[in-house]
């Protein structure tokens, strides 16, 4: 191998490293996240029904990040539903919907 395919060779293997560290960080938020799911609890009787379906988003779309990271091609994308569940649940948090105790 010449010296340019040597360096090319090094490039991609940064780079696969670094795409296989945010996979494992990913990850590792999914299960923070999933944590933070099943610790959801519900505020009163009459909301039964309302919170089975939120927790059922947040399980499909923890399902989605880790499906994602399992590809690494696919970072971008499990990052973007990582970020849209974070907010999912701060806003169900914020209208009392779902209660998180820790």
């Amino acid at each position: 191998m010449d010296c340019k395919s040597l360096r090319e060779q090094k490039i991609e293997s940064s780079e696969e490293n670094g795409q296989h560290e945010l996979a494992l960080s990913l990850n590792m938020q999914a299960e923070t996240l999933w944590s933070k799911v099943i610790e959801l609890r519900l505020k009163d009787g009459l909301k039964c029904e309302r919170d089975r379906f939120q927790r059922a988003n947040c399980r499909i779309a923890l399902g989605d990040i880790v499906g994602a990271c399992a590809d690494t091609r696919l970072i971008s994308r499990a990052n973007k539903y990582r970020v849209a569940l974070e907010e999912r649940i701060s806003y169900l948090e914020e209208r009392k919907w779902l209660q998180v105790s820790f």
